[in-house]
């Protein structure tokens, strides 16, 4: 059956045309894969969410910092599938392009860099636990702000000049997105070290909270990385910007993750560090995934209660 005139679909369009409407297609698809991901997500942990962080008091870090990541992501990725429909111009034009490319470049990133620190400050607490009377989260804390401020003034200076083709995709030099993200890879590496650091000062086969935190801290680290490298990538070659949805979901997903997690098992009570020096019964299960909680029994010269 051939198309008549008023028929639309990709065989009637012109080479130019079908590309940008496939490129379209793959860019709000893999947005809505990513807002999928992220709802069935919020979905799969809301039981836990209304019984640990719900009801939480409002003075309460950890509350805040979950629901920013969580529903400030969700927003986002709804937002973006609404500016794909509003802003592109459809099939009466020689191609499908979108109007406003600095936005759709801008938006993801600056909501992506923002969980990203929101993240990051819950790790930061959780090295300060393992740490206790010195105040590192301060150290930290300054490590983050640097980061957030440095990787904003290279934004600031490198995105006027960006060019960008039809689909608002962009196809950038190698060395300024390696040193945005060496960059943004920094605070992570800093309290990955310091975990690494204090295992081997309690040594390798005590302190199984401290490892716990280790472990699972080198596992966030390697999720945060391999998220990252994607984003990088796809900022250096237009035929794959779409991973940069991905970095967003990948992102709300562990931190919510994380601070579930820790809720769980009591590790961490409103970021209170409460130095114990007696045998305590700790409760532990904290990993990307949801775990059975494993009991044991530590007798430390110093454990903590909370973290």
């Amino acid at each position: 059956m051939g198309l008549t005139g008023g028929d639309v679909g990709l065989a009637g369009m012109s080479p130019d045309h079908e590309s940008s409407a496939h490129a379209l297609f793959l860019l709000t698809a893999s947005s809505l894969g990513a807002t999928v991901l992220l709802l069935y997500e919020w979905i799969i942990l809301l039981e836990h969410e209304v019984q640990y962080i719900w009801t939480k008091p409002n003075t309460a870090m950890t509350k805040w910092l979950y629901l920013f990541i969580r529903y400030f992501s969700i927003i986002t990725q709804i937002s973006i599938q609404i500016m794909f429909r509003v802003d592109a111009i459809q099939p009466d034009t020689p191609s499908v392009h979108l109007r406003h490319c600095p936005v759709h470049l801008i938006w993801p990133l600056v909501v992506a860099q923002s969980v990203l620190t929101a993240v990051e400050l819950v790790l930061v607490w959780r090295v300060q636990a393992l740490y206790p009377g010195r105040p590192l989260y301060l150290i930290l804390g300054i490590v983050v702000v640097a980061e957030t401020l440095t990787l904003a003034i290279i934004a600031v200076i490198d995105i006027p000049g960006i060019s960008y083709n039809s689909m608002c995709e962009v196809n950038l030099p190698i060395g300024p997105v390696a040193v945005y993200g060496l960059i943004a890879l920094l605070p992570q590496s800093v309290v990955l070290a310091m975990c690494i650091y204090r295992r081997m000062q309690l040594g390798w086969n005590k302190a199984p909270v401290v490892s716990l935190v280790m472990r699972d801290g080198a596992l966030a680290y390697v999720a945060i990385f391999a998220f990252q490298i994607m984003a990088m990538y796809s900022l250096t070659a237009a035929k794959l910007s779409y991973f940069q949805f991905w970095l967003l979901a990948g992102l709300s997903a562990i931190g919510c993750r994380i601070i579930i997690n820790l809720q769980q098992v009591n590790a961490i009570d409103e970021f209170d560090i409460v130095p114990s020096t007696h045998v305590t019964d700790a409760t532990t299960g904290f990993e990307l995934t949801l775990l059975e909680h494993a009991r044991y029994t530590t007798c430390e010269t110093e454990t903590y209660t909370h973290f």
